[in-house]
């Protein structure tokens, strides 16, 4: 194998003598390339132990203040009642008539849901005064399957009801699963709640102060959770607002 190259000499040739210009080298192929060296590039070099790069970061928390982050998904959106400007750092979402099951409901905010186990939480004001306003969390696959979780009033009907309180309904298969833990709630309009993920089980908290937590009840539902997000519907006597604080996932 023999290979000239003449280059070397050339350059040699013109820095001694000072002329301007450049020079195109005269190389002869050879009878085997050799590669160069495989260095990564400084920026690529430590992404095996990096992890996979992402274009954000994670969603965990929405404090509402002056636009929805992105990912949020209006179901049924009827944008004449709901409100980030009706007061400053909260989000308004009228209870309206209609429930899930029936298909009927508007304004269900929705995004997509973790995968494998999560914590959803939200500061809720709402004071519910006639069957059956309803406001709060929901883990939702269809309006046939679902997990709803917060403060309602309900009086007069086949499930447990206890006026003014918190309740947790779980729908499979469009069918409401008893119990639903119906438990009075007399802290004033201010609610927190939690809704945990844990397998096919699903855990209902709630707490006045956000710091003192109590477990009001746990269902299980073997759906796949698609979305999370936040209700406020069932409402059978006018439109009736629920104020949510944050919504924040862990």
């Amino acid at each position: 194998m023999k290979v000239r190259i003449i280059l070397p000499f050339a350059m040699l040739v013109i820095l001694a003598c000072g002329l301007p210009g450049s020079a195109t080298p005269d190389v002869q192929d050879t009878d085997e390339f050799i590669p160069a060296a495989e260095t990564p590039a400084p920026e690529q070099a430590d992404q095996s132990q990096s992890g996979r790069p992402t274009d954000e970061a994670p969603f965990t928390r929405d404090d509402f203040e002056g636009s929805l982050l992105p990912g949020w998904t209006w179901q049924n959106e009827n944008p004449d009642q709901w409100s980030l400007s009706a007061e400053a750092g909260w989000l308004e979402i009228m209870a309206a008539p209609g429930h899930i099951t029936g298909g009927s409901y508007a304004n269900l905010l929705l995004r997509p849901a973790p995968a494998g186990d999560f914590q959803l939480e939200t500061a809720l004001r709402f004071v519910p005064q006639a069957n059956f306003q309803f406001a709060g969390l929901i883990v939702y696959q269809s309006d046939a399957d679902f997990v709803q979780a917060g403060r309602a009033y309900c009086l007069d009907s086949a499930v447990t009801c206890i006026g003014d309180g918190l309740y947790l309904d779980n729908y499979v298969n469009n069918t409401f699963q008893s119990p639903n833990f119906a438990t009075p709630y007399d802290s004033g309009e201010l609610v927190h709640l939690r809704l945990q993920r844990t397998g096919a089980a699903y855990i209902f908290s709630a707490s006045p102060d956000g710091i003192n937590w109590s477990e009001i009840g746990q269902q299980e539902n073997g759906m796949d959770p698609l979305f999370i997000g936040l209700i406020a519907t069932q409402n059978n006597s006018g439109l009736l607002p629920a104020l949510f604080d944050y919504f924040e996932v862990k």
